[in-house]
Formats: C-alpha cells, structure tokens, sequence
C-alpha cells in the first residue's frame, strides 16, 4: 500500500519571510544611514559656522588693537571692514575723537589674540558673542621702547548676507 503524499505548504511561505525580513532590514538600514548623514552634514555646517565665527572676532579684536599714528585711516578702516552699521556708526564717532590724541603721541599699537571662546551663540537668531584675550604692544611719546596692555574684549556679532560681522565690542571687568 503505498501512502498518500502529503504535501505542506511551509517551502515557499518560509523563503518568502527571509526575503521580506531582509528587504525590511535594508530599508532601515538605508534610512539609519540618510539620518545620520544627515546629522553629519548638519554637524559640520555647524562647526563651520564656529570657525567663521570665531574666524570674525579675531580678526575684529587684532584690528581693534592695532593702529599706526602714520596711516590711521588704513588702522581704522580694518575694524569697519568687519562692522555692522551700528557699530561702524558708533567706532567712526569714537575714532574721530582718537585721531588727535593716537597722532600726537606718535603712537602704534599691535594687537595679538591670546585665546577665544564662544560665549553664547543662537543659531536660530543669528547672532552671537565671542570673549576674546588680547594683548597690545603700544609705543608712543612717553614709552619709545614700548609698553604691554592686556585687554579681555566681548565682541557681538550678528551674521548677514556678507557674514559674520561685529556689532559691538566691550571690555570685559
């Protein structure tokens, strides 16, 4: 006597889990791997942005603190370069009160960045403040060979259509 064929259908329905399971797992897989480039990108546009930020208040604290009695137009055309209209305004009325004295006294000075850091920056708003150490050698009629100033500046800045540019600069107590 010969048995009845008994057939299953578990074959097919178990090759087509795998393959579904599988498919699944390449889709997540694909979809971890677009977020988190994704994250990446947004990781180095920030960091990017820090540097030009940072970029910004150095220079702006490097000519804030140089200048050279000789050709002071140059001295103070290098801080409203990097200024707002605001602080250009404001850095124009101050300087034209300097000009007297810086020439007078023959003095120059050259600043150097010591160190910066961050102080708050909003990303959303697009603006920003950077502590920046400074110090200045400053020659002039009373001290020919030269005379070292520190200054702890901070420098606001707000980021526009030409970049990152300073709308203010306070000395930090």
């Amino acid at each position: 006597m010969t048995s009845p064929a008994v057939t299953t259908s578990t074959g097919p329905r178990r090759r087509r889990r795998p393959a579904a399971l599988v498919a699944v797992l390449v889709l997540a897989a694909v979809a971890v791997l677009a977020v988190s480039a994704l994250q990446l990108r947004g990781v180095s546009s920030r960091e990017e942005d820090r540097d030009e930020l940072l970029g910004t208040a150095r220079q702006a604290a490097v000519a804030f603190t140089s200048y050279d009695h000789a050709d002071l137009d140059s001295s103070f055309d290098a801080v409203l370069a990097l200024a707002t209209d605001q602080f250009s305004q404001q850095f124009t009325a101050a300087s034209a009160q300097l000009r007297p004295i810086i020439t007078e006294k023959k003095a120059t000075a050259r600043g150097e960045v010591l160190g910066v850091g961050v102080e708050r920056y909003e990303h959303d708003e697009d603006t920003a403040s950077v502590l920046v150490a400074t110090d200045a050698t400053v020659t002039n009629t009373e001290f020919p060979d030269g005379a070292l100033q520190r200054f702890r500046l901070r420098v606001t800045l707000e980021r526009g259509s030409a970049g990152w540019r300073v709308d203010e600069i306070t000395p930090v107590v």
